[in-house]
């Protein structure tokens, strides 16, 4: 391969390498006390809900 091919390819592999690194990331997000009143209330009791081979959890309230 030329130099210049070199340098791309490297260049992407650096960029891949970060974005990865990028995605492990997690962050936490701060809810005013009225939304977090709200959402505590609907995951307090969740149903589990069956469609097809995935069983989910949703609150009591949806049908």
């Amino acid at each position: 391969m030329t130099r210049p091919v070199i340098k791309i390819a490297f260049g992407l592999l650096v960029i891949a390498c970060a974005l990865s690194l990028q995605a492990c990331h997690s962050v936490e997000i701060k809810l005013p006390a009225k939304e977090k009143k709200v959402t505590e209330a609907l995951l307090a009791n969740p149903r589990p809900v069956c469609v097809g081979r995935y069983m989910f959890d949703l609150p009591e309230q949806f049908s």
